[in-house]
């Protein structure tokens, strides 16, 4: 391959694998998930930084080995995975109300929930008048793969906390609820996650309210015995 071909490759490629992780931290500072070590994106924030430079190096260097293209595409693929954030769903509070609305996270997919000040967006659940148990029950639903996300953070402007209000089921048995400074989560159902990361600060704070008849009910399975 030519050195002119070889640039004009790997110089946009540089590029954008560059840009991507600036806007990784953007996401991660807004979320509040800056934890390299806990966080699900953590690790895609720091390492490509250290690989990139040699992936560059090696591919300009030696243009005929496949390697250096191989690792210099996995780091494009890393810095944009950790450029989506996690947020397959975001809410900014360009739409308020979302009445019978259920989100549905599969395999560790995630919410990014930026909320003005003093703006209140709210959510209840689906209902397709099926009969089943959980119908008309989960606001948010996983299939207890990987880590899905929530994530509530300030949109800016003003004291007063921006409210994400629920009446629901938030059904996240190995997912994470991440609150930042300024935003709440007010919930009337029941919430089951692995693990609620609350740093909302000396603001309103986040609350729970079960409410029984929002709470997904059990099927029954009856049995004779002698």
């Amino acid at each position: 391959m030519r050195p002119r071909t070889a640039t004009a490759i790997v110089a946009p490629s540089a590029l954008a694998t560059a840009a991507l992780p600036v806007i990784a931290w953007t996401f991660a500072y807004r979320n509040g998930d800056l934890n390299m070590v806990n966080s699900t994106f953590g690790p895609d924030l720091v390492i490509n930084l250290g690989i990139f430079p040699v992936d560059v190096i090696v591919t300009m260097r030696r243009r005929d080995n496949p390697i250096g293209w191989l690792f210099l595409g996995c780091t494009f693929l890393g810095a944009l995975h950790a450029a989506s954030g996690g947020c397959d769903v975001t809410m900014d509070g360009t739409i308020t109300s979302l009445l019978g609305v259920t989100f549905y996270l599969k395999d560790g997919a995630g919410i990014c929930i930026s909320l003005p000040s003093g703006l209140t967006i709210s959510q209840t659940p689906y209902d397709g008048n099926s009969g089943a148990a959980g119908d008309g029950r989960y606001v948010v639903l996983s299939d207890n793969v990987a880590n899905p996300t929530i994530s509530l953070s300030s949109g800016g402007g003003g004291s007063t906390s921006g409210i994400w209000s629920v009446g629901g089921t938030i059904w996240l048995p190995t997912g994470t609820v991440n609150i930042a400074n300024k935003s709440a989560l007010e919930d009337s159902g029941q919430v089951i996650i692995n693990t609620w990361n609350d740093q909302s600060g000396n603001h309103q704070n986040p609350g729970v309210s079960y409410n029984g008849t929002l709470a997904p009910a059990q099927n029954e399975l009856l049995q004779l015995s002698e």
